[in-house]
């Protein structure tokens, strides 16, 4: 899987903002919404942190690049032939929006 076919899905919840878009990150802002949960759920599976969980050592290291995970924050991930592939759930404090960082990390 990469990043293009998952904005695809991503797509059908209706973008708000694109702030970046490489083949390897896409910075996207979307309206916060169980569908956006479920479809994220969907294709990477449960979150490997949830939001109120203190992220690992491990976890901190994985998303340092592109900003870091916070205890409020979830981080979804899936390992493919390409490497690992996160989306990073950032809820805004508005309740309403979320961005979604989504990145691949290739094997060394």
């Amino acid at each position: 899987m990469d990043i293009a076919k998952i904005v695809t899905q991503l797509e059908e919840l209706g973008i708000q903002e694109r702030r970046s878009i490489r083949d390897d990150y896409n910075e996207l802002v979307l309206l916060n919404t169980p569908a956006l949960l479920k479809t994220l759920t969907d294709i990477f599976g449960p979150a490997v942190k949830k939001p109120g969980e203190k992220p690992s050592n491990k976890m901190a290291e994985l998303t340092r690049n592109y900003g870091g995970i916070w205890d409020n924050q979830a981080l979804f991930k899936k390992d493919s032939q390409n490497g690992t592939i996160i989306a990073m759930f950032w809820p805004w404090n508005d309740e309403e929006h979320v961005t979604l960082k989504i990145a691949v990390i290739k094997s060394k």
